[in-house]
């Protein structure tokens, strides 16, 4: 179990709640249990312990990636969190808004510090929440499946505006309903910041038909997902039926995503500030001419914060132990797609093309 801190982080503006700040004690030693392997050639895999979860490989000129999914699903105790139960529902019943936010941050943080099957390791690590907005009216559906329909409808992107942070935006969920064993994400297309699910779920099972109830009452919890740089996408670890019951009810899930980052320190241009500085100074001195507005006080503000704002950056990072070997990872996409009467895609996986 992880020794950990965090904190709220809030928008120097207006106090917005803008994410929870993590910091993870300890040395980096062994993989989390949840863990990246690479490799040479762009060869990738994602492990839950001894098992993997998937294998990727980016195309050379990074025109989209190639993704290999075994879709098993956790044993209770390889879950990366522990199942929501009915306590915890209810000791969150109600919240709204920003108390709502913080509470299941705050509960997902505890559940992944407690589980044997987390992704964290020592480190810094950032966790903030994407909503859901609708669609232009103008934009035109892709699909004729109604449930992907529906899936086009919502564009998900960050709560909160602050220029050091980063801001998930989900432009289409319709990855999320692909179930084949091979996946294929094209980076010049529709498919950059993909939301990818790493196991099967049914309309039938018991858990969607729980989630589905109570999503018709407002009390569906957030899917916690997982940034992968690697793979400009985000991998779901807890949320896949929660995701599924929203879907069928037409109720759009918060998603909360966990990255690590590292901070970088600020610099600072004394003669670029007092520049800025003096042309702020004149321009509210001036008088006001035809057809330009004058600065108001908000704007002033938002001008003065940005330019005195010495946070460090925060540099999103995706860590991978260098062990895998391209024999070794050729050999079990080959046997994977074989079992599974797939070697039809396996030509184009091991060489990299689309």
């Amino acid at each position: 179990m992880h020794t950990l801190y965090w904190r709220d982080l809030e928008s120097p503006a207006n106090g917005e709640w803008l994410g929870l700040a993590v910091q993870v004690e300890g040395a980096h030693r062994a993989p989390s249990f949840l863990h990246l392997q690479s490799g040479g050639q762009a060869r990738i895999r994602l492990m839950r312990g001894d098992q993997p979860l998937l294998w990727a490989t980016q195309l050379p000129y990074h025109d989209g990636i190639w993704l290999v999914k075994s879709l098993v699903a956790a044993s209770p105790a390889q879950a990366s969190v522990p199942p929501i139960d009915s306590p915890t529902l209810e000791a969150l019943r109600g919240l709204r808004g920003e108390a709502r936010y913080k509470a299941w941050s705050r509960h997902f943080v505890e559940a992944l510090r407690a589980s044997p099957g987390s992704c964290l390791e020592a480190g810094r690590w950032l966790l903030r929440l994407s909503l859901a907005e609708q669609a232009p009216a103008w934009q035109p559906p892709q699909s004729h499946d109604p449930r992907e329909r529906v899936l086009e409808r919502w564009r998900y992107r960050s709560v909160g505006r602050d220029a050091l942070l980063p801001d998930w935006r989900f432009y289409s969920l319709e990855k999320v309903l692909d179930d084949d064993w091979v996946q294929w994400l094209d980076w010049w297309g529709r498919d950059n910041d993909a939301l990818i699910a790493l196991r099967r779920v049914e309309d039938d099972e018991g858990r969607v038909k729980w989630w589905r109830k109570k999503a018709r009452e407002g009390e569906l919890p957030p899917v916690l997902a997982l940034r992968l740089n690697c793979l400009d996408a985000c991998v779901i670890l807890d949320g896949h039926c929660r995701l599924r019951a929203g879907l069928l009810e037409n109720v759009a899930p918060e998603i909360l995503v966990l990255c690590a980052y590292d901070e970088q320190p600020m610099p600072v241009d004394t003669a670029q500030r007092e520049r800025v500085l003096q042309s702020l100074a004149q321009r509210v001195d001036a008088p006001v001419r035809r057809g330009r507005r004058p600065l108001d006080s908000e704007q002033l503000n938002q001008v003065l914060l940005r330019l005195f704002d010495d946070r460090p950056w925060p540099r999103v990072l995706t860590r991978a132990r260098a062990v895998l070997k391209e024999e070794q990872w050729c050999a079990e996409v080959r046997d994977w797609l074989a079992a599974r009467e797939r070697l039809d895609a396996l030509e184009p996986i091991i060489r990299r093309v689309e």
